[in-house]
């Protein structure tokens, strides 16, 4: 795995975490507090905290505009490497499947 393999990897696992998180908050947006009060769901507070993360891990790679032009990235070259990191996202998707990878990463 490429030396920032691994951060690439919880990048995409936290948009899915958080694109998970988000539907259930949609689907159950109030929830019963420990008295029984309404309350909103507090997955909406640990997703801030993963939209943190996440933009973290965009600024280390230049996946957003303000670094990437920072960095001096161009939008060609930054649609290339997001069109990079979703092959390497499938690919080491496809590795799962066999559990070949995953046991050697961790």
């Amino acid at each position: 795995m490429a030396p920032d393999g691994r951060a690439i990897s919880r990048l995409f696992e936290l948009y899915d975490l958080h694109d998970r998180y988000l539907r259930a908050e949609r689907k159950t947006p109030v929830v019963s507090g420990s008295t029984g009060q309404p309350i909103a769901n507090p997955l909406g507070r640990r997703r801030d905290a993963i939209d943190a993360e996440i933009r973290q891990l965009e600024d280390r790679f230049g996946l957003n505009l303000r670094v990437a032009m920072l960095m001096g990235v161009t939008l060609t070259e930054l649609q290339k490497s997001m069109d990079d990191l979703n092959r390497d996202a499938n690919d080491s998707s496809d590795d799962d499947a066999t559990g070949t990878a995953v046991r050697q990463a961790r």
